[in-house]
């Protein structure tokens, strides 16, 4: 069974979650944004402000896209989970069993600027999120299966 892909960045600045997440629509989610990431804006080619700054964990999709398509940012750690809009229920789930039996729809993870990882229970898109990244030109793309996915949380912290 394929739970997710997995592929690598350039470990530089840009638009990369809006390019990766393209093929989904941002904006028909609530996003919980873990405690732990650092994507930062880029003004003037130097790290700025976080690009998600909020009260609280959750933002809207239409904020998030806005964010994601309209400005320059650096990824050093991500961890955002997609919840269908309304569902703004953060279960805390560390396993993938426990993901698949959350109200969460999609995990997107990125580690050291690079590595990413993203988990959906819609295969459909999910497929469509792999053949974006094979035209992103991104390295080292690949299905996540039961038998090559041997990571046994699905957290960064």
């Amino acid at each position: 069974m394929i739970r997710g892909i997995s592929f690598i960045i350039p470990n530089e600045y840009g638009k990369w979650l809006f390019n990766i997440l393209k093929p989904i629509e941002v904006e028909n989610y609530d996003w919980f944004i873990q405690d732990n990431c650092e994507i930062y804006e880029i003004k003037n080619k130097s790290l700025e402000n976080q690009l998600f700054s909020t009260e609280s964990n959750f933002m809207e999709g239409t904020k998030i896209k806005e964010l994601i398509q309209d400005k320059q940012y650096y990824v050093i750690f991500a961890e955002m989970k997609a919840y269908l809009n309304g569902e703004r229920l953060n279960q805390n789930f560390k396993t993938y069993d426990e993901f698949l039996n959350s109200n969460c729809e999609l995990l997107f993870l990125i580690a050291d600027s690079k590595y990413t990882r993203i988990y959906c229970k819609d295969e459909i898109k999910l497929k469509k999120l792999f053949l974006n990244a094979e035209s992103l030109n991104l390295n080292d793309i690949q299905y996540l299966d039961d038998k090559n996915d041997l990571d046994t949380y699905l957290t960064l912290g």
